[in-house]
C-alpha cells in the first residue's frame, strides 16, 4: 500500500506531554486538545480518500455511512465549536485574520459530496469511487489548510490565552464542555474519537470517563459496526486494515 495515498493530508503537530491534565480545560492544554480533535477528522478524511476507489460492492453502503458520519462531525465542529464559540471569543480579544473563502470552499464541496452520497444510497446515481476521491481531495485541501490555520492561531497559544480575563476563559471552557455533552453524538463523535486516535503516541487523551469509554467501545460501536471497518484503528485502538479491491488491476469503465 502506498503511503502517499494513505496519508494524503498532513496531520497537525501538537505539543503533547503525557503529564498534561486533560480532565479539566486549561490554557495549557486547550490548543493541544483542539489539535488532537482536528487530527481525528484528518485521519478520517485520509481513510475516505484512500478507500474510495477500493470499496467492494457489498461494502458501498457502509462506506457511504462512514463518510456521511464524518461530514456531520465536521459540520458540527465547524458551526458549533469554531463559529459559535471559539472564533467569537478570539475576535473579541485579538485581531483575527482569516480568509473567508476557505470556509466557503470546503463547505460548498462537502455539501456536493453529501448530496451525491445520498443519491447513491437512494439508487439514483451509481457508486463512483474516483468521483468521491476527487471531491474528497478538492474539499480536503481547503479543509485541512483551514484546520492547520486554526491550530496556528497565535491567540490560542497558552501565553496569549493567559492574557485574557480568567473568568472569560473559564466561561468559554464551560460552554465548550456543555456543547460537547449536549451535541456530540455517542454513535458517531465518541466512536470516531476511539478509532481514529493514535493511543500509542497520545495515551492520556481523550479524557473519557471509564463508563463512557466502555459504552463507546462495547455498545455504541456496534450500532454502526459496518462503518468502522474503514477506520485506521479498531474499537480497542489497534491498527486495522480494510482489504478492498486492488485498483491497480481494475480496468476503467468505459460506460461512464
Amino acid at each position: 500500500m502506498r503511503r502517499d495515498e494513505q496519508a494524503r493530508f498532513p496531520l497537525i503537530e501538537v505539543q503533547y506531554s503525557p503529564n498534561m491534565d486533560f480532565w479539566k480545560h486549561s490554557t495549557e492544554t486547550f490548543g493541544v486538545q483542539l489539535g488532537l480533535i482536528q487530527n481525528l477528522y484528518i485521519r478520517c478524511l485520509n481513510s475516505i480518500y484512500y478507500h474510495a476507489p477500493r470499496v467492494k460492492k457489498e461494502d458501498e453502503s457502509a462506506y457511504i455511512g462512514y463518510t456521511q458520519a464524518w461530514i456531520e462531525c465536521i459540520l458540527q465542529h465547524h458551526s458549533g465549536v469554531e463559529e459559535s464559540l471559539v472564533n467569537p471569543f478570539v475576535r473579541q480579544r485579538f485581531e483575527l485574520c482569516q480568509n473567508p473563502n476557505l470556509d466557503y470552499n470546503f463547505l460548498h464541496i462537502m455539501k456536493t459530496l453529501r448530496a451525491y452520497l445520498t443519491d447513491v444510497n437512494q439508487g439514483t446515481s451509481p457508486y463512483d469511487g474516483m468521483k468521491i476521491r476527487e471531491l474528497a481531495e478538492t474539499l480536503g485541501d481547503d479543509l485541512v489548510e483551514h484546520l492547520h490555520d486554526n491550530q496556528q492561531m497565535p491567540a490560542l497559544c497558552p501565553a496569549r490565552l493567559a492574557e485574557c480575563d480568567t473568568r472569560d476563559v473559564e466561561t468559554l471552557f464551560a460552554k465548550l464542555e456543555a456543547y460537547s455533552r449536549e451535541h456530540v453524538s455517542i454513535a458517531f463523535g465518541f466512536v470516531l474519537a476511539i478509532n481514529h486516535h493514535d493511543r500509542d503516541m497520545y495515551p492520556t487523551w481523550p479524557p473519557m470517563p471509564k463508563p463512557v469509554r466502555w459504552f463507546a467501545e462495547n455498545v455504541a460501536f456496534w450500532w454502526h459496526r459496518d462503518y468502522w471497518k474503514f477506520a485506521p484503528y479498531d474499537r480497542k485502538g489497534e491498527p486495522q486494515v480494510y482489504v478492498g479491491k486492488d485498483i491497480d488491476t481494475i480496468k476503467p469503465d468505459s460506460s461512464r
